[in-house]
């Protein structure tokens, strides 16, 4: 039996679902741009029958702020039929990934909890060349990490020690 949420079974539907955050706040979605998400898209195929439909799907591990950038970025690619497994990113999708490395992280750990395969793909290919152009960053300015940094105090206490006699 079809789902009663099937695309093609939605005619006396609303065109838009309630989805309500960890934070209490609640944020409509298109059903196009929810279905890319595999598990928002099971929540609402669960869904009992009788269940008025402006009662909003409860999305408690996603707080306010994730949950619409994951929306914004579901509604902008909600047409697309297939998801291509590339590195490469389309200029909008790299305007959207510029954030800072905390925010990155939550978005990458709420796609994969909300199964959201193509914008965890497109984060995670983001925190890749975040990685790229800091490494390159440390080799022009001949830096090293912090975990580098300390062993090499505490080689450089060592040696000092042994020429010493100090231990």
């Amino acid at each position: 039996m079809d789902s009663l949420f099937d695309d093609d079974v939605l005619d006396p539907l609303p065109v838009f679902f309630k989805l309500q955050t960890k934070d209490g706040k609640v944020l409509e979605m298109s059903l196009p741009a929810l279905r890319l998400s595999t598990t928002l898209g099971d929540l609402l195929d669960c869904r009992a029958h009788d269940t008025p439909m402006d009662v909003p799907i409860q999305v408690q591990c996603v707080k306010w702020p994730m949950l619409s950038l994951i929306a914004q970025w579901c509604e902008h690619h909600k047409d697309e039929v297939t998801f291509k497994l590339t590195y490469e990113m389309s200029e909008w999708d790299r305007d959207f990934l510029d954030l800072d490395d905390g925010e990155l992280f939550d978005l990458i750990n709420c796609s994969y909890y909300l199964d959201i395969q193509g914008l965890m793909h497109i984060g995670c290919i983001q925190l890749c060349r975040m990685s790229e152009e800091e490494a390159k960053e440390r080799r022009t300015y001949s830096l090293v990490d912090a975990k580098a940094v300390i062993e090499l105090i505490k080689a450089n206490e060592l040696k000092y020690a042994d020429m010493t006699g100090a231990v």
